[in-house]
């Protein structure tokens, strides 16, 4: 599709988004980035599947969330469309991980020019989060998993959980699901400068490696391709069609290559992704 072809809104998140496969393809070994990434697929990037080996969502209403709209980056204190410095602090099988970040927004009002910038920005070992808005008016928050120059990356205590470290549980589906459900119910806790608020995690899926090229096609329309392609627990998503929610998504690893240097970029790459449903957790008194 041309640039002509595509609204403002449309081009605006696929300049900010259309790399995000790339730079989570490459978080994963340590890796020195020296030159914008280029527009086309690196070599060792998974194919596009085939319309005939991957159903397409069906176009899906968007249902009325409440009788006013909403501001889908506001949960209560937190406002996902103001830039700057971010924590997330998350008690994951029992270690206590604090992740700082940058959080950048891809949001109305933007020039070609700042979500371009915000796509370059958005690159492994920057420690940013970008955020964008879903078509259910919720705060959609991409992260990198992996390492950079052997630090993890925001979202690697998240992936090491799931996954674990080697072939034996990062493809083994079952080890994977149970990982998933057992994460339902935890606390994370978001600070924005002063503010702070603590979201529970409402629902978890894996999105499957055919699937993944799709996930990136359009930024807006996540539940809709959880409800379709999701394994573990899709259905709990639909509390977010009708109910303001937090989603977080980052990169699953592929298998190793005996053939390929540890060091490559191709010896893991982004292989699946992790879709997160948060809602903000009820306080009692």
């Amino acid at each position: 599709m041309s640039q002509e072809n595509l609204t403002r809104r449309e081009f605006l998140l696929a300049a900010a988004l259309g790399a995000a496969a790339f730079a989570c393809s490459r978080a994963n070994v340590p890796l020195i980035i020296t030159e914008p990434p280029p527009p086309t697929p690196t070599p060792f990037q998974p194919l596009p599947p085939t319309e005939a080996s991957m159903p397409f969502p069906p176009d899906t209403p968007v249902p009325t969330a409440t009788e006013i709209p909403r501001n889908p980056f506001v949960f209560e204190s937190l406002d996902f469309s103001v830039e700057g410095d971010i924590s997330l602090t998350a008690d994951i099988d029992g270690v206590l991980a604090e992740i700082p970040a940058r959080l950048l927004a891809i949001r109305d009002g933007l020039s070609v020019e700042e979500a371009q910038s915000r796509n370059w920005a958005f690159r492994p070992g920057e420690r940013v989060i970008l955020s964008v808005e879903d078509n259910y008016l919720n705060t959609h928050l991409y992260l990198h998993s992996g390492y950079f120059q052997r630090s993890p990356l925001e979202a690697e205590v998240f992936r090491s959980y799931i996954e674990g470290s080697n072939d034996a549980t990062i493809l083994d589906l079952g080890f994977i699901l149970q990982r998933l459900a057992s994460l339902e119910g935890k606390s994370i806790s978001i600070k924005q400068g002063a503010s702070e608020e603590v979201f529970e995690v409402h629902a978890a899926a894996q999105i499957p490696h055919e699937a993944k090229v799709a996930f990136f096609t359009d930024t807006r329309t996540v539940l809709d391709l959880v409800s379709v392609f999701g394994l573990g627990n899709p259905e709990k998503f639909d509390y977010f069609r009708y109910n303001h929610g937090l989603i977080l998504s980052f990169c699953g690893w592929g298998p190793e290559n005996a053939s390929r240097e540890r060091t490559s970029p191709e010896y893991r790459y982004a292989y699946t992704q992790y879709v997160l449903g948060l809602k903000l957790r009820e306080v009692t008194s």
